[in-house]
């Protein structure tokens, strides 16, 4: 399992508003998370930015394997 901080890390994009998604979410949900979740989301962040932007700034839907963490992210 990764360390907070590790995912701290990961959270930082080139994108400012992936930045903020990433940071809000790691601040009022991450805590809350399973271990499957918490390893869904750190899977999620080696994710190029073009895509993350794609699912979560523009609506569009993500791949079934990412469909429960990117719901999360948006709620």
């Amino acid at each position: 399992m990764f360390s907070k901080d590790q995912i701290k890390w990961r959270c930082r994009r080139g994108v400012l508003e992936l930045d903020v998604i990433f940071s809000r979410f790691l601040e009022n949900k991450f805590d809350s998370l399973t271990d499957i979740e918490k390893d869904a989301f750190y899977k999620l962040l080696e994710l190029q930015d073009p895509l993350l932007q794609q699912w979560l700034i523009y609506g569009e839907p993500p791949e079934e394997s990412y469909i429960h963490i990117v719901k999360l992210i948006l709620s």
